[in-house]
């Protein structure tokens, strides 16, 4: 009889659900260490905002769409004197990088707002 290897164990016969839990395992470990580290992960969401166009950018991370973070700074900014424009929006990162979220119909943030 030949003795199997680490990775034939792994996928013999009756291991699918210890896989599973030990997938679930390092996937939750990798959010961990994504949220200690601030490091983005996929479908995370945050909110930009630039105060006084063309200023800089804020970030403002949210947990889904509708939290009411824009609302926020916008009634802060009709509060603020020195706040002559401003632009909202929300991102979504994915694939590796930031981009503009849009919900199943094509809908933007500013488009819900």
């Amino acid at each position: 009889m030949a003795t199997m290897t680490r990775y034939e164990k792994w996928f013999a016969p009756g291991m699918e659900e210890l896989r599973q839990r030990r997938v679930a395992e390092l996937e939750a470990q990798l959010a961990q260490f994504a949220r200690e580290s601030r490091m983005p992960v996929a479908g995370q969401l945050r909110v930009w905002a630039i105060r006084n166009i063309p200023g800089e950018a804020e970030y403002f991370p949210v947990e889904q769409p509708g939290e009411g973070v824009a609302q926020t700074l916008i009634l802060e900014d009709l509060a603020n004197p020195f706040v002559t424009s401003n632009a909202f929006g929300m991102e979504e990162f994915d694939g590796g990088e930031w981009t503009e979220w849009y919900d199943e119909q094509g809908n933007s943030a500013s488009d819900l707002s």
